[in-house]
């Protein structure tokens, strides 16, 4: 991993982000059609040059769905949305690279080409903006993608986004269309996704977070949901909301009261931010666009979000909470996973750390576990909440009670 460190991420420093990010997701993609690829990958991308499996560190995704569509991972890191966003590389993440899961897109019924480049930038801090604006090839072409992978079992998950031409800001009957668009990629993609994500959260596509509104995701969820029925039932389900201070505490309170109301499985925390202050430290004040990374205040936010919604639906288990944002090593997947969350997603970090991250995280979980003697994965999973008082505490806004 140190090679990735002292030498690879400082000649991508002198790349376009965008194009950086391509060659790597492309190479993945080449590993997987190459006889032996898949292992290569393994020995050279892994600290320990394999893939870990320990039965200790496997979980469940939807509980509250019928068991036959409940998803195994065999640990909870996943590669969050938006590192591969047409679907191409989740063998090499999952067989290879330590995956959990990976959660591709977001996807969209028709391609997009996304905002003007350049439009995706990396501070050496560890810190990104994108402002890519929903940028997909479309369903159908994931679809193709996704074929090659039938019969593997891998646990992929599909980000459901919107195109932005049916966003209020280009007609004013909608948002009452948003509801048919994202149940349409659900139906396309049911056969293929283990879960479904449904993203109203992106900063970076105009008025997309007002559908965070109750009285539009209400709506959103209705069609979603009727569409997985009229396929053979309903997968676990989330919604990716955006982060403090993004979203106030009240708009938190009723996306999670929503989510509860529809019965989804929970909820993903938190997409990029948008804060005007997060962005001027790092010289990109008044740009369009989501930070996302190692930030500290960013990780601390959407920890403490996390908190916050932990003991809002506390007595329901299973009410899960991906967490996401700031998550580069053990230590801060451990944070989150203590605030409340059931798994762990990252982005950035494979920028940051190099593609050994998850891989480097687990076997230290493993590390973590054999030093207290933590035999199961049941005994682990008492450790998930730990903290939530202590970072609800800390949560902006929050009356203490």
């Amino acid at each position: 991993m140190e090679f990735y460190r002292d030498i690879v991420s400082t000649l991508l420093n002198g790349v376009d982000s965008e194009k950086g990010h391509a060659a790597a997701r492309n190479a993945l993609h080449l590993a997987e059609l190459i006889p032996g690829g898949l292992k290569v990958v393994e020995v050279l991308g892994t600290p320990s040059h394999r893939r870990l499996n320990d039965p200790r560190l496997a979980v469940t995704l939807g509980k509250n769905v019928e068991p036959h569509l409940q998803v195994k991972l065999d640990n909870r890191m996943i590669l969050g949305a938006g590192w591969d966003k047409g679907g191409i590389s989740a063998e090499a993440w999952i067989k290879a690279l330590g995956a959990g899961g990976v959660e591709i897109g977001a996807v969209l019924a028709r391609p997009q080409i996304g905002n003007d480049k350049p439009r995706q930038f990396y501070n050496p801090r560890g810190v990104a903006l994108n402002r890519l604006g929903f940028n997909s090839p479309g369903m159908w072409e994931v679809v193709g993608n996704l074929t090659r992978y039938d019969g593997k079992g891998l646990p992929i998950g599909i980000n459901v986004g919107i195109n932005n031409d049916i966003l209020p800001a280009h007609n004013d009957i909608l948002p009452a269309q948003a509801p048919q668009a994202f149940a349409e990629v659900v139906n396309c993609l049911y056969a293929f996704g283990s879960w479904f994500t449904i993203n109203v959260s992106s900063p970076n596509t105009p008025d997309l977070r007002t559908l965070q509104d109750p009285k539009f995701l209400r709506d959103i969820d209705q069609a979603v949901l009727d569409t997985m029925r009229q396929r053979g039932g309903i997968k676990p389900t989330y919604h990716k909301m955006a982060p403090v201070p993004d979203l106030s505490k009240d708009a938190i309170e009723e996306i999670v009261k929503v989510t509860r109301e529809n019965n989804l499985s929970g909820v993903v925390v938190a997409n990029s931010t948008s804060n005007e202050s997060t962005k001027r430290l790092f010289g990109w004040e008044g740009q369009l666009g989501g930070v996302s990374g190692s930030y500290h205040q960013y990780r601390l936010d959407t920890t403490t979000q996390i908190a916050f919604i932990r003991h809002l639906v506390k007595g329901d288990p299973d009410f899960e909470i991906h967490g996401v944002g700031g998550i580069n090593d053990f230590s801060s997947a451990q944070e989150k996973f203590q605030a409340g969350a059931d798994v762990l997603q990252l982005v950035t970090a494979v920028r940051q750390k190099g593609p050994g991250v998850i891989a480097e995280i687990n076997e230290s979980w493993v590390r973590w576990m054999d030093g207290r003697r933590i035999k199961t994965a049941e005994e682990l999973e008492d450790d998930k909440g730990s903290k939530t008082d202590y970072f609800r505490q800390m949560f902006t806004g929050l009356n203490k009670t």
